[in-house]
């Protein structure tokens, strides 16, 4: 896991070097050599499947269909003989259902996944195939940015096919933040006085979702980041620092104050982010933690929405360099598959995630992609503001990524009992390092 937080350096400055025009990114790209190596391995892939129908079985997110539906019928174009069978879940139904097929010796042939602890749960359990000489062989390292590529690998083996990277902050209505005469906040105390100026003028400063945990882990990692400092924050995340410790207490409070003044929706612990989303959308609410993906979905959920309306900036932490939560997004397939159907999966990732096919579909990709030299499009305005913080101050990893997975249903859970009120801080706290102590002694 240490390794995952030093790369995620290395990966936003790489990640920066596509967020220029088209010329400074095709400097960045200074010979043929990597288009080359693409389409001379892309052949070699697509060769192997040629010769006989074969169904590959996709699992994928819902908010990513219209894309990979798209791209399903362009594979087809190039490729009649295999036939993608995608399956489509909201997150938090993706995630059960990867563990409920992995438990029970079902899982597709390819499937969407994240980073971390998250994707790492697969490869662990011997459940997906090993690309590392794969990877060496057809040159992945000219292709895929080294940083993601590193990011899917897990005792040194490559587990998965990189495809996004994505740093969080805070999104927010340009005209609510002008009627109110609010500048962009950059120190804790600026951003708690528009919280307040918000909350006064009926607006709900924060649209957030409790429900499953993980949008409002977006809050607390922020406020960790901020008391605790980048050093602490990472130690932390790593159980090399104790939680039963002032610092963890001081999070917990200033969440809780945070609840207890009305910055997030009412009754959001139960709110769906989905349903949360809407609240920035209609002015109900003035900001939202989200990603890059924010101007792709903005688009598709909500078509009257104009992208120009948003502004953008890192949620201040008052340290010298003000980081953003991060993680990465990648395609694992399946250790059990057919070799026939195993390549005719790869095919089509490599055929989806190839330089070619980002610039041709572009206006409907979410960016910055993995793929050296994909040029980020002037349809993501906001992609170029989240690299440019990125590059400024640096990243950490997301918190349910950095923590064993067992460990971040117990966050969730001290995140649920301070807001109805069955824990006080001091106790989450504690509790937070008790679970710590019985994941480590059951290792």
């Amino acid at each position: 896991m240490k390794k995952i937080f030093a790369l995620l350096m290395a990966l936003v400055l790489i990640s920066g070097l596509t967020a220029g025009c088209q010329k400074k990114a095709e400097e960045v790209d200074t010979t043929t050599d990597v288009a080359v190596t693409t389409e001379k391995a892309a052949e070699a892939t697509t060769e192997a499947v040629e010769a006989k129908k074969v169904v590959v079985n996709l699992w994928e997110l819902t908010e990513f269909k219209t894309i990979t539906d798209l791209l399903i019928e362009e594979y087809k174009a190039v490729q009649p003989n295999v036939e993608i069978v995608a399956n489509y879940s909201e997150i938090d139904a993706h995630k059960n259902n990867l563990k409920v097929a992995a438990s029970s010796g079902e899982m597709p042939d390819v499937w969407f996944t994240w980073g971390g602890s998250l994707g790492g749960f697969y490869p662990e359990n011997n459940l997906t195939k090993d690309l590392t000489q794969r990877a060496a062989s057809e040159g992945w390292d000219q292709i895929y940015m080294p940083a993601m590529l590193e990011m899917c690998t897990y005792g040194g083996k490559l587990s998965g096919v990189p495809r996004q990277s994505n740093s969080m902050g805070m999104f927010y209505r340009k005209d609510i933040f002008d009627k109110l005469n609010l500048t962009v906040p950059t120190t804790i105390a600026e951003f708690e006085a528009t919280l307040d100026a918000l909350k006064a003028d009926g607006v709900t400063p924060i649209a957030a979702g409790g429900k499953n945990g993980w949008q409002l882990m977006r809050t607390v990692e922020g406020i960790m980041e901020g008391v605790a400092g980048s050093d602490l924050h990472d130690k932390l995340m790593q159980m090399e620092e104790s939680w039963d410790q002032p610092i963890v207490v001081e999070t917990y409070q200033k969440y809780k104050s945070w609840v207890d003044k009305g910055y997030f929706p009412q009754d959001f612990i139960t709110l769906d982010p989905n349903e949360a989303i809407f609240l920035l959308y209609t002015g109900e609410a003035a900001m939202a933690l989200e990603g890059p993906w924010f101007d792709s979905q903005l688009g598709a959920n909500y078509p009257e929405g104009n992208k120009e309306d948003y502004g953008f900036f890192p949620l201040p932490t008052d340290q010298s360099k003000v980081r953003l939560s991060s993680f990465t997004e990648m395609y694992q397939f399946n250790n059990s598959s057919s070799d026939e159907v195993y390549e005719a999966a790869l095919a089509f990732v490599r055929f989806a995630e190839s330089k070619e096919t980002i610039e041709k579909l572009q206006a409907s990709f979410n960016f910055p992609k993995a793929v050296i030299g994909a040029v980020v499009p002037d349809t993501t305005p906001h992609v170029k503001d989240i690299l440019a913080a990125v590059n400024a101050g640096g990243s950490y990893l997301v918190a349910d990524q950095a923590l064993p997975q067992e460990l971040i249903a117990k966050l969730f859970e001290t995140q649920d009992a301070i807001v109805i009120g069955t824990m006080t801080p001091e106790e989450a706290s504690k509790f937070m390092q008790d679970e710590i102590e019985k994941y480590k002694a059951a290792q």
